[in-house]
């Protein structure tokens, strides 16, 4: 007989069903809108426990978003304040039991055991309020306990929205005005991107995109130079490493915001430390998070648990993720299959998933295939293993260069794929400089001065220079 695992088990334990149920519901605000009409606290044995729901559901209620664990000790720190009959060691032991329950528990498990938790207890009440009315009444009651039974079987644990009511003013004009507000996008920093795609990449999320080139000529260097402009507006950016170390990686955000040689930082000790706490107090909100994890060994499953101990655990809520590369990541659904179209296109499906879940923009790279390389006129098809993964991403450049442009030190962005504003088959010039490996957008410059003085650092305008460098 095959023995159960601890995950199975737990699905049926009565115990760890009450925990499993707060935390969906601190996790998905739309499971705790659609739960808490048909909420009944009998559902809930543990006194601790049904005051915790309750307050969850009351958190929901009123920010409809995802609970952190440090959020979720305070509020209930200050009911225990305020109620001598909870202990602090109890409520302790419960937030410290959540605390571990969130990165371990897979959403599969989660959500059944959730699930299975809801209707066995809608059941059960129903049951005995049916048993009471039949003692109380056994002639009358029949239509009203299969009324009560009916109502359980159609429960829906699931908040399916109506969707976008096109012809509706008020709707109308939010979605206008997502199409018109700067606000609603993330400026990529670059003015040429930030043209072709009306402001940038969208702040909410639900889009993936991507950079393509061939090996060497600056994927990840892209990348880096997004995260940083990112940085500049004050927003957190993790980046998922599946090619370099944290520490190289992070040698290369060392040289573009200090603006020293890659090459020499090992001199630079002092300098660089002062040039990033000044790059820090010029941007006090600005959070970067480099996670390395070995190539090919991990799935979109595996981020969205690492991204869940981010915002649950630590209570660090990303604007932008970084997965360096695609081409690295798994695909949570296939694990061998014959066809790298369909293997390609579930793996960018789940990473773009991520951008629904976390709402924020997922941006990650891509090889080009043989054809494409030193190729001038690359395009979609050039990209390397699977045509599904440019069908399901929203927005993506391939990186070209002539051999004039290598004699210069440019590298091109051809736009490809444009879902965030339309326009496609524009290459876009960047300046690379060789020692910070800043990249800059030359799109409105005039291309005779593609010679940039090595000196010039173009990520920053001249006032942001002469404050974040006042200590170097």
């Amino acid at each position: 007989m095959m023995s159960m695992t601890k995950e199975d088990k737990l699905k049926f334990d009565r115990e760890f069903s009450e925990l499993y149920f707060i935390v969906r519901l601190m996790q998905d605000a739309s499971f705790a809108t659609t739960i808490l009409p048909e909420f009944d606290k009998r559902w809930v044995k543990s006194k601790l426990n049904l005051i915790a729901t309750k307050l969850v559901m009351a958190f929901q209620a009123k920010y409809k978003r995802a609970m952190t664990v440090p959020e979720f000790n305070l509020i209930l720190k200050s009911v225990a304040d305020k109620d001598n009959s909870i202990l602090e060691s109890d409520y302790v032991q419960l937030v410290n039991t959540i605390s571990e329950i969130i990165p371990n528990v897979k959403d599969d498990v989660l959500v059944d055991a959730t699930n299975d938790f809801v209707r066995r207890q809608a059941s059960w009440c129903a049951i005995i309020d049916n048993v009471n009315d039949i003692e109380q009444n056994p002639e009358s009651t029949i239509d009203k306990c299969l009324e009560r039974l009916n109502k359980v079987q159609q429960l829906t644990l699931e908040n399916i929205e109506t969707g976008f009511d096109y012809f509706n003013d008020e709707e109308f004009e939010e979605h206008y005005d997502a199409i018109t507000n700067p606000d609603k996008k993330i400026p990529t920093g670059w003015p040429g991107i930030d043209e072709v795609t009306h402001g940038g990449f969208y702040k909410e999320g639900r889009c993936l995109c991507l950079v393509a080139g061939q090996a060497g000529l600056g994927k990840s260097l892209c990348l880096s130079n997004l995260a940083v402009n990112f940085l500049k507006q004050d927003k957190v950016v993790v980046v998922i490493s599946l090619e370099m170390s944290e520490n190289v990686y992070a040698q290369r955000f060392d040289a573009h915001i200090s603006n020293l040689d890659i090459n020499d930082l090992i001199h630079n000790g002092d300098t660089l430390k002062a040039r990033l706490k000044a790059f820090k107090r010029l941007y006090p909100g600005a959070r970067l998070i480099i996670k390395e994890f070995p190539p090919h060994s991990i799935s979109s499953a595996n981020i969205d648990r690492y991204m869940k101990t981010l915002v649950e655990v630590k209570g660090i809520k990303p604007d932008v993720l970084i997965v360096d590369y695609l081409n690295l990541v798994k695909a949570n659904n296939i694990e061998t299959s014959d066809s790298l179209y369909l293997e390609g296109m579930a793996a960018s499906e789940e990473l773009r998933a991520l951008s629904y879940k976390y709402e924020i923009p997922v941006i990650s790279a891509v090889q080009i295939n043989t054809a494409g390389m030193n190729n001038e006129d690359v395009g979609m098809q050039h990209v390397s293993n699977s045509k599904g993964i440019v069908m399901t991403c929203d927005y993506l450049h391939i990186l070209t260069q002539s051999e004039e442009d290598q004699k210069n030190g440019v590298i091109r962005a051809k736009i490809v794929k444009n879902r965030l504003g339309g326009e496609v088959g524009r290459k876009i010039p960047f300046k690379l400089d060789p020692k910070t490996l800043v990249l800059t957008d030359l799109c409105q410059s005039d291309m005779t001065n593609v010679h940039t003085s090595e000196n010039q650092s173009p990520t920053f305008s001249e006032d942001e220079m002469n404050d974040l460098f006042s200590e170097a």
